[in-house]
């Protein structure tokens, strides 16, 4: 085990991970906070050290899993940690507890060899759990209610991670082009729900060239840090320009 966990260390490249983890929280904050400024002016309070812990412990998670198809124990004390600050910091919140805890325990899944995950499948429900656990819990945390318009104002976190995660889960060359081009349609789709302005026209743009990069790089090597910081300038547009 101790042999396994110091090859990962050594094989990470920190500085990409480092970035990847900025990039994939901001991503996933600031569509939240963006719908929570315009809709209420509740303080951010409660459970907030609680849900920043357990957004960096969800992402560090979420890299070290999708780095490797077999069992990353680097991953391991980020799943640990989130679990813990789930349980402890939202035990006075029933309902959202157990939605968060769907996430570290879907990515604890993904690691076990016995349960296929790394497929068309592992990646739709994996960006149906991120749009829940994470931008819908922090709307929910400030708002005290979630409401369906809420949620449709954060789907395109979960067609981002659709399209932009699927280099880490698909590797046939011609079902991973389908399946960019479905969720890069999908995604425009759910980024029209947003306003028209310049912001739009410009994630728009973003995601026509993010399209034609993933399609062009598809037979190489996975960069995640590229990916989200994709992700990133895509999402930034959309809410904050």
């Amino acid at each position: 085990m101790w042999e396994q966990l110091k090859l990962e260390w050594q094989e990470q490249n920190w500085p990409e991970v480092a970035l990847s983890l900025i990039a994939l929280n901001l991503s996933w904050l600031i569509a939240p906070f963006t719908y929570l400024s315009h809709h209420t002016d509740k303080p951010f309070a409660t459970h907030f050290t609680a849900l920043m812990i357990y957004l960096i412990m969800i992402g560090c998670a979420m890299i070290f899993t999708n780095q490797r198809r077999e069992t990353s124990l680097l991953a391991l004390p980020g799943l640990i940690i989130s679990v813990l600050t789930v349980l402890i910091g939202f035990a006075n919140l029933p309902i959202l507890m157990l939605l968060m805890l769907l996430l570290p325990v879907y990515l604890l899944l993904l690691q076990l060899p016995q349960i296929s995950l790394h497929n068309v499948v592992g990646l739709v429900t994996l960006g149906i759990l991120l749009t829940l656990a994470l931008p819908a819990a922090t709307i929910y945390l400030v708002a005290h209610v979630l409401t369906w318009s809420s949620i449709v104002y954060c789907l395109p976190i979960m067609t981002a991670t659709w399209m932009f995660f699927t280099p880490l889960y698909i590797k046939e060359p011609k079902q991973q082009s389908f399946f960019i081009t479905g969720a890069w349609a999908i995604l425009i789709i759910t980024l029209l729900t947003r306003p028209l302005g310049i912001g739009m026209l410009l994630a728009v743009i973003l995601t026509l060239v993010s399209w034609f990069f993933l399609l062009a790089t598809r037979r190489k090597p996975t960069n995640l840090a590229i990916l989200t910081t994709l992700q990133l300038t895509i999402i930034f547009g959309a809410y904050c320009l």
